[in-house]
């Protein structure tokens, strides 16, 4: 791709080229907790509350949802990425509500993310919140040839990314810009629909914290989190399956 400037904006572009193969093949990464046994009123909610974020996210590729009373509540929420359409959107959604009933049979708090979409649901109402206490990050653990020029060009791309991503309703961004003549950075930015820009950019805030630790240096790096997710790399991504390396991993209690 050629570039007549320094930074290149790309916001939810339609006729970007995405494909479907593996795009939902396998999860990117499942967490299971708060495990349960024979509960049939938990279990019901569970499959309420999966049934309600399919049909809702297959129609808006997002939804929230709650079913239950009391302890036996279950709140959930789906999303797919910001730039693929309803019909590229509910296969990773069906997916995700079938896989996630099989990797977490008896758990009544999980997460399950696709390269296409996110799965949440749990027993805390968690709508609304900034949850980056959950990360996952990977990369493939290839570092810069001039490492100093790369993090500065990173870390403003990221910088700008992040503003925009805030701003915007679909809270989703995808963002473009030169370190040297043969060499690009491509970054996406997301957050939760549920997010208010505040609380996105305390998410995205964290996350690109990250970025300048963890992957420091690293050509490519992908950050995950229950409420926003922070990727870029030296080549177009969007249209391959993640295919990077566990790098560091924290999870909070639930």
């Amino acid at each position: 791709m050629e570039f007549s400037g320094k930074l290149f904006i790309f916001l939810l572009l339609p006729l970007l080229q995405i494909s479907t193969c593996d795009a939902y093949a396998n999860p990117i990464y499942h967490a299971c907790s708060k495990n349960f046994t024979s509960d049939n009123l938990i279990q019901d909610s569970i499959n309420k509350t999966l049934s309600s974020l399919l049909a809702k996210t297959s129609l808006d590729s997002f939804g929230i949802s709650s079913f239950g009373d009391g302890f036996f509540t279950i709140f959930g929420l789906s999303q797919c990425r910001g730039n693929l359409t309803v019909d590229q959107c509910a296969p990773c959604i069906t997916k995700a509500t079938e896989e996630i009933r099989t990797l977490c049979p008896n758990s009544a708090e999980t997460r399950i993310w696709y390269d296409h979409c996110f799965l949440h649901y749990g027993t805390t109402k968690f709508f609304g919140e900034p949850d980056t206490s959950f990360t996952r990050v990977f990369s493939s653990g290839l570092i810069a040839a001039d490492p100093i020029k790369f993090n500065y060009e990173l870390m403003d791309l990221v910088y700008r990314m992040n503003a925009m991503t805030v701003g915007i309703d679909e809270k989703f961004s995808m963002y473009a810009t030169h370190v040297s003549k043969n060499l690009s950075i491509f970054a996406t930015a997301q957050c939760t629909r549920d997010l208010e820009e505040l609380a996105c950019r305390q998410c995205l805030d964290k996350l690109s914290e990250i970025f300048s630790g963890s992957c420091k240096y690293h050509l490519d790096c992908y950050v995950l989190s229950s409420s926003c997710v922070l990727r870029y790399a030296v080549s177009e991504f969007l249209n391959l399956p993640v295919s990077l390396s566990p790098l560091v991993f924290a999870a909070g209690s639930d």
